[in-house]
C-alpha cells in the first residue's frame, strides 16, 4: 500500500512538471517577469509550480506517517535503514524528511522468535526420596528449554481465559417482557414522560449495553506451550521439587496414609500447597488425594500450569520425570 501511494505520489508531481514545461513557451529562466520567483531563476508560474508540487509531497509524506510524533515521545527504532529520503530544496537549514520503512520494527517480538531465543538451562539436582519411609535414593537432573517469564504468563492467561464459560446475557428493552401499553398519560401527572416499562430507565426494564453470549477462548502455539510448560518446571526445580520412585505402587484408598507418606518427603498437604504429577493414572491415588484442600493430583499428560505456578511444592513420580526430560529437555 504505501509503495502505491509513493508512486501515485511521483505521478503527481511529474504531471504538474510538464505541465508547467510546456505552459512555460520557453519563458524559463527569464528574468524580465516581475515576481517573486526571479531570485530562484525561474518565472512566478513556474516558482508556484513547485511550491504546489512540495505541497503535495509533504502532505503525502504525513499521510505516510512520516515523522509522526508518538505519544510517548519516543520514536521506534528502525530493524533496517530508511527506504529513502527527501531534502527539499526550498526549506533552510538541514531538514529531512524520513519515509518509514516498510519492513517490521525491532521492538515487536514474534511467536517464532520467542522459541528461537528459547535456551537449554543449567541442571538442576532435585533430591530423589522413597514414598514409603521418606530415605534418600539418589537425585536427579533437571534442564529444560526455558524462555521469558512473558511467554508463561501468555499461557496461563491463555489457560485462564479459556475457562470462561461466556454464557453471561442480559435482555435489552425489545427482550422484556411487556411494555406495549404506556404507564400513564403523557401530561398531568408531575412525572417524566414514559413510554413503556422496558426503558431501561426504569426498574425491570433492559439493560443498556449489557453482556451477551460471546466465545472468550484463544489460541495459543503447541511449541510456545510446551517453552512456558518447561520454564515453569525448571524455575521449580530444586528446593520446591521432590522426585519418588515408588509413588507408581500406591493401592491404597487411604488419605491420611496418603499425607503422612507426603509428609516424609518433605511435601505437607495440610499446609502448604502440593501438586502430585504421577506419571499413569492411578484411581486409589487420585481418590485418596481428592479430600484434602490443598493437594492436587495429576498425570504427566495433562498438567495445568496454573496448578504448577500455585504450588508450593511439586512431587513428581520417577517415571513422569522421564517423560518430562524426553517432552521438554
Amino acid at each position: 500500500m504505501q509503495v502505491r501511494k509513493v508512486y501515485n505520489l511521483f505521478g503527481c508531481v511529474f504531471t504538474l512538471w510538464l505541465w508547467e514545461s510546456i505552459g512555460s513557451n520557453g519563458e524559463r529562466g527569464s528574468s524580465s517577469e516581475a515576481g517573486g520567483g526571479a531570485a530562484y531563476g525561474c518565472s512566478p508560474r513556474q516558482c508556484a509550480c513547485w511550491w504546489f508540487s512540495l505541497g503535495i509531497i509533504c502532505g503525502a509524506i504525513r499521510r505516510l506517517g512520516v515523522n509522526k510524533p508518538r505519544r510517548s515521545g519516543v520514536s521506534r527504532p528502525r530493524s533496517r535503514p530508511p527506504v529513502f529520503t527527501i531534502f527539499p530544496l526550498f526549506f533552510p537549514g538541514n531538514l529531512s524528511f524520513t519515509y518509514r520503512s516498510l519492513a517490521p520494527s525491532a521492538s515487536v517480538q514474534t511467536r517464532s522468535a520467542v522459541i528461537a531465543r528459547a535456551k537449554a538451562a543449567d541442571a538442576v539436582a532435585v533430591p530423589v526420596k522413597k514414598l514409603s519411609d521418606g530415605s534418600s535414593a539418589g537425585s536427579e537432573s533437571i534442564a529444560f528449554k526455558i524462555a521469558g517469564p512473558e511467554v508463561v504468563h501468555r499461557y496461563a492467561v491463555t489457560v485462564r481465559q479459556n475457562l470462561r464459560a461466556g454464557t453471561a446475557s442480559t435482555l435489552t428493552r425489545s427482550e422484556v417482557r411487556g411494555g406495549g401499553k404506556k404507564p400513564y398519560q403523557q401530561k398531568g401527572s408531575g412525572n417524566a414522560r414514559r413510554g413503556s416499562t422496558t426503558s431501561p430507565l426504569m426498574v425491570g426494564g433492559g439493560i443498556i449495553f449489557g453482556p451477551k453470549p460471546r466465545d472468550w477462548s484463544i489460541d495459543m502455539n503447541k511449541k510456545e506451550r510446551r517453552v512456558a510448560m518447561a520454564t515453569a518446571l525448571q524455575s521449580a526445580a530444586g528446593d520446591a521439587m521432590v522426585v519418588v520412585d515408588d509413588l507408581a505402587s500406591w493401592g491404597q484408598m487411604k488419605t491420611k496414609a496418603l499425607v503422612e507418606s507426603l509428609e516424609k518427603v518433605g511435601a505437607n498437604p495440610m499446609e502448604e500447597t502440593v501438586y502430585v504429577i504421577a506419571g499413569a493414572k492411578n484411581e486409589a491415588l487420585h481418590k485418596s488425594g481428592r479430600n484434602v484442600a490443598k493437594l492436587t493430583v495429576g498425570t504427566v499428560d495433562n498438567i495445568n500450569i496454573l496448578d504448577v505456578l500455585k504450588a508450593q511444592k511439586i512431587v513428581v513420580d520417577k517415571a513422569a520425570l522421564v517423560v518430562l526430560n524426553e517432552r521438554y529437555a
